[in-house]
């Protein structure tokens, strides 16, 4: 597991730094050498994509998404037991849509081209939703059967 989390880590790291040396290289080309380039502004919008949804994995996997816990705080143990694993299995039922949809959206554009990029298909670009909400799953999981109600 630790390897994992390392992978993904490293992964994130890598492309938060090449999204930003984009972003860089579009604006010298666009300001410096008035020579605007639409790829590095694509792809830039592509590692943003990819980053969103890892970076929504390791927020999950680290127990760091926003919650509103006033009210939660205040109900007893078993009741608290009650409503996490409730709440898991909504976020699981969630994430089983998300899955889905993610898999006919990643189908329907995965032989299509990026207008300035030939090489790359939006298949790929897409490929990270359907492959973002079954990590997440996993995780969801694994804590539907370990939490109890005092871990939020």
């Amino acid at each position: 597991m630790k390897l994992v989390n390392k992978f993904f880590n490293t992964a994130v790291t890598l492309m938060l730094v090449i999204m930003i040396l984009l972003i860089v290289l579009q604006v010298l080309n666009r300001l410096i050498f008035n020579a605007p380039s639409a790829w590095t502004e694509e792809l830039s919008r592509f590692f943003y994509i990819w980053l969103t949804f890892l970076g929504a994995v390791l927020v999950t996997r680290d127990r760091e998404h926003i919650q509103v816990d006033f009210l939660y705080n205040k109900l007893p143990s078993v009741l608290k037991t009650v409503i996490v694993k409730i709440n898991y299995i909504l976020i699981l039922i969630f994430l089983g849509v998300v899955v889905y949809g993610g898999y006919i959206y990643m189908q329907i554009g995965w032989d299509a081209p990026v207008s300035t990029v030939p090489f790359l298909k939006m298949g790929y670009v897409t490929a990270v939703v359907p492959m973002a909400a079954i990590l997440m799953a996993i995780f969801y999981i694994l804590r539907l059967f370990k939490d109890r109600g005092d871990q939020s």
